[in-house]
């Protein structure tokens, strides 16, 4: 097989997981879906991770709450328009300046999302969607 149509069909595997996983979620709150995984470092160390409230964003998203999807996590959208900025241009994935600035940027929405004090407390995603 032509390396050209393994990259094709990779591209088709990752588009329909995307689709399925989407779907899936469209159809099943998290709040009230007990097989979703937990945040492990929230479970564990009481920290919430860059990623904690993304599952809660992406279905708020799916159904046209873009307010709630960004109250679940602020930094969702930003990373997405990131990745595809990433996979349009894939050359910007090894520019230093590029990466370190979205490294820096996780890492200070870490440290900020966890600061307990207005208004960073705005940045803890919400309990109930």
């Amino acid at each position: 097989m032509k390396k050209s149509y393994k990259k094709v069909i990779t591209y088709a595997a990752v588009v329909l997981a995307v689709i399925l996983g989407c779907v899936m979620l469209y159809n099943h709150h998290p709040m009230q879906t007990v097989w979703l995984p937990k945040c492990m470092s929230y479970q564990l160390a009481g920290v919430y991770c860059p990623g904690c409230g993304n599952t809660r964003a992406v279905y708020s998203f799916l159904h046209g709450n873009i307010v709630t999807a960004l109250r679940c996590n602020l930094l969702l959208l930003p990373l997405l328009i990131c990745l595809a900025i990433m996979i349009i241009k894939p050359q910007m994935s090894r520019n230093r300046c590029f990466c370190w600035s979205i490294t820096a940027a996780v890492i200070a929405f870490t440290i900020l999302r966890n600061l307990p004090f207005f208004p960073f407390n705005w940045l803890i995603p919400p309990e109930v969607i």
